[in-house]
């Protein structure tokens, strides 16, 4: 036994009323009933449809807030690093930190990270970090002017932005839903 979803079945049953404006019968088909049945198929697609969208709402409300609250921390975060260096230099052991660093960074994809020192590396991770929260804005400022054009409804773009967010956030694609 075959079963078609109702995507299929809409694409069936216009399939079959083109043909049959065109002139050409089709075998135990008849327009009435092959108009009742992509009726019956479109709307359970769009109840399906709405149902999912809904759902998807409802996610990325509950999740919005959260995803913001970790963009606006990354962008007032850096001192972190700070503290890291100034324990490592305190130590003596800032070889072992650039390594470690530059290591890490290659193995993350950049192949080359021009540091040689506590300063440099400095240098490099706010620039970098910098390159970071400018993109995300730009993410962030060329999603609105596409949505300024009313190409999507405008209760539906903060769930690009969520999206976007989810993207830059540093949970390696775990949900942050608790």
């Amino acid at each position: 036994l075959l079963r078609s979803d109702r995507l299929q079945q809409i694409h069936i049953f216009s399939a079959i009323l083109d043909l049959q404006k065109d002139g050409i019968e089709v075998r135990d088909v008849s327009a009435e009933e092959a108009e009742a049945q992509l009726n019956l198929a479109l709307t359970g697609y769009t109840e399906q449809t709405v149902s999912n969208l809904m759902q998807t709402y409802v996610t990325a409300n509950e999740s919005f807030p959260k995803y913001m609250a970790i963009l606006s921390k990354a962008k007032s975060s850096i001192g972190w690093l700070c503290e890291a260096i100034n324990l490592v230099n305190n130590v003596g052991q800032q070889h072992l930190f650039i390594d470690a660093i530059r290591t890490a960074i290659t193995n993350s994809g950049l192949p080359n990270v021009p540091v040689s020192n506590l300063l440099g590396l400095n240098l490099f991770v706010v620039k970098r970090w910098d390159e970071l929260i400018d993109c995300a804005q730009k993410v962030f400022s060329e999603t609105k002017k596409i949505a300024m054009n009313n190409i999507v409804e405008k209760k539906w773009n903060f769930i690009l932005e969520t999206i976007i967010a989810c993207h830059f956030s540093s949970n390696d694609g775990k949900s942050l839903k608790k």
